[in-house]
C-alpha cells in the first residue's frame, strides 16, 4: 500500500524508465511516479507523443482526425515536433545568447576603436622618437612590430583584467546556461584569441604609419 495524494491504493509498478525532465529543460530531474491516465487526477490537459517513420509523415489534421476518432469530447489544441517544443522551451535562452553576441560585437568594436586612439595617440606623441631611430638604422618592419608590441602590452593587461572579472562572475553566468559550463577552456582561449585579433588588427594601421615616417623631415622640423 502506497499513498498518492493522501489517498491509499495499491500499485503495480510494470516498468522504470530513464531519467526525464518534466519541468523544464534547466531543472534537474526529480524522482516521478507515472499512472494511467484513468488513475490519476482528472482534468486538465494532457501531452500524447507520436512516433513517427519519418519526420512530418503525420501532419496536424490528421492527428486531431485521429484524437476526434479515439475520442470525439477531447479537443486537441496544439501540434508540433519535439524539435519544436524544446526550440520553444529555450526561447529565453536563445534571446539571451543572441543579446548576447551582439552587445559582444559592440563591445568588440569598441575596445578596437579605444586601442587605434591609444596606439594613434602614442605614435603621434614619439613621432620625433620614431624619426630618430629610422635615422640610426632601425628598419621600417622593427618600427612596426615596436609599436604592435605596445599595443599586445595593453591587449593582454585587458584580458588578463577581464578573464580576472569572468572567473568571478561564472556562478551568475552558470545560472543562464544550459548544460554549458561558463569555465569551458575552448571557449575561453577563443574569445581571448578573438580579442588579441582585433588588438593586432587597431594596431596595424598606427604601426603603418609609424613606419612611414620620413626621418629627415622630423628632424628638420624639430
Amino acid at each position: 500500500m502506497v499513498g498518492y495524494e493522501g489517498r491509499p491504493a495499491t500499485i503495480q509498478v510494470v516498468g522504470v524508465v530513464g531519467d526525464t525532465r518534466n519541468q523544464s529543460l534547466k531543472t534537474a530531474p526529480a524522482p516521478t511516479l507515472f499512472l494511467p491516465r484513468a488513475q490519476a487526477r482528472p482534468g486538465g490537459a494532457i501531452g500524447v507523443l507520436i512516433r513517427m517513420a519519418a519526420p512530418g509523415a503525420v501532419t496536424a489534421q490528421a492527428a486531431g482526425a485521429l484524437v476526434k476518432r479515439l475520442d470525439a469530447g477531447v479537443a486537441m489544441t496544439g501540434f508540433d515536433s519535439v524539435a519544436g517544443f524544446a526550440r520553444a522551451a529555450l526561447l529565453r535562452e536563445r534571446m539571451l545568447a543572441g543579446l548576447s553576441l551582439v552587445f559582444a560585437g559592440l563591445s568588440a568594436v569598441l575596445a578596437a576603436m579605444g586601442l587605434f586612439g591609444v596606439a594613434s595617440f602614442n605614435v603621434t606623441r614619439r613621432t620625433r622618437e620614431i624619426g630618430i631611430r629610422l635615422a640610426l638604422g632601425a628598419t621600417r618592419g622593427a618600427v612596426e612590430r615596436l609599436v604592435l608590441r605596445e599595443i599586445a602590452g595593453l591587449a593582454a593587461a585587458g584580458a588578463g583584467v577581464g578573464l580576472a572579472v569572468f572567473a568571478g562572475a561564472s556562478r551568475v553566468l552558470r545560472s543562464q546556461l544550459f548544460e554549458v559550463t561558463p569555465t569551458d577552456p575552448p571557449m575561453i582561449a577563443a574569445g581571448t584569441l578573438v580579442l588579441a585579433l582585433v588588438a593586432c588588427a587597431a594596431g596595424l594601421v598606427p604601426a603603418r604609419r609609424a613606419s612611414r615616417v620620413d626621418p629627415a623631415v622630423t628632424l628638420r622640423y624639430e
